[in-house]
């Protein structure tokens, strides 16, 4: 409240409500050092709220709100982007000290999370479908933001996409006592075609996922982008996005869909033009992998850990890459 009238620039409401909503990470061992208390503000008689506030548990997650903060500044900062796409996402407000302890605070974006459907069927797929396509056209409007340019890829970008991430998956296949050593020889072998090959990489969000993702009057709006800029793959966030919605009703094979596999496919054209059925299946590969490294870290990176995520993500690495053959 002391930081309201210097920061937000206008009298503070005279009734504001305040109300804890999530503390993000309790329960999860390997979590707890990156989450954070949320807080939802609420002028007086107001069912929405105008305002998050996050407050770090930890210093880790501290240093994400505030990677976070400076990002939402340079897209509120960009003229490129437009009056439209940046009410789809956060307007930053404050990072710093209130009281004792630090926060970010930013506006509220109101709209409807995406329950997950568990039963596949026609109805399911167009639904998904159109969500998808929403998605899509966000990032299409972020591009111009976030476009790095065309790159040719290294071998340091190869090891760090896929040399690395498998290490960890071989690792973990072992412990869960699966045998996936041709298929890693696939994977290895296509990844070594992509060295020297010229990509328009683009700064993805980084955690694409429909809960991150809220949609009104038909467009999505965005939250968290504490992990921006990390990956570079230009089909990273559609798969993270498109994984969400289909895994629920159909599990592990979710890509075999044939309206799943049509959206991964437009996407690809999308993103990559004429090279979409070279490069496609190899990247979103590597984007599936990061989801496994990232997963089985958080749960311990141990024998438990591997045996319950090792064996669904190969039969989903399978059923991806059986169903965008190149």
């Amino acid at each position: 409240m002391e930081n309201w009238r210097a920061e937000f620039g206008a009298a503070r409401p005279r009734r504001i409500s305040i109300v804890k909503t999530a503390s993000s990470g309790i329960g999860l061992r390997h979590k707890e050092r990156e989450s954070k208390i949320f807080f939802l503000v609420f002028a007086q008689g107001s069912s929405r709220p105008f305002a998050v506030a996050k407050i770090p548990r930890f210093r880790e997650a501290a240093a994400g709100l505030h990677r976070e903060h400076r990002m939402l500044s340079a897209l509120a900062g960009d003229a490129r982007l437009g009056s439209a796409f940046l009410s789809s996402v956060p307007m930053p407000l404050y990072f710093g000290p209130i009281g004792p302890e630090t926060a970010a605070v930013q506006s509220a974006l109101n709209g409807c999370i995406f329950r997950s459907e568990s039963k596949p069927g026609a109805r399911v797929d167009k639904k998904l479908a159109n969500l998808t396509g929403l998605a899509q056209s966000w990032l299409d409007a972020l591009r111009p933001f976030a476009a790095c340019g065309p790159t040719v890829l290294s071998d340091e970008q190869i090891i760090s996409w896929f040399i690395q991430p498998l290490d960890v998956m071989s690792r973990a296949a072992s412990q869960a006592d699966c045998d996936a050593g041709s298929l890693f020889h696939d994977i290895m072998h296509e990844a070594d075609a992509l060295a020297g090959v010229s990509l328009g990489l683009v700064r993805q969000h980084g955690d694409f996922t429909a809960s991150n993702v809220s949609f009104a009057r038909g467009e999505c709006r965005v939250l968290d982008f504490e992990h921006y800029g990390i990956e570079q793959n230009p089909l990273f966030d559609i798969l993270w996005f498109a994984r969400s919605l289909w895994y629920g009703p159909y599990g592990p094979a979710w890509s075999s869909a044939p309206a799943a596999a049509q959206t991964l496919r437009h996407a690809a054209q999308q993103a990559l033009g004429d090279k979409a059925m070279v490069a496609a299946r190899a990247l979103y590969t590597q984007a599936l992998l990061k989801s496994f490294s990232r997963k089985y870290m958080y749960h311990g990176a141990d024998s438990e850990a591997a045996r319950a995520l090792a064996p669904g993500y190969l039969a989903e690495l399978e059923a991806l890459r059986g169903s965008f053959a190149a």
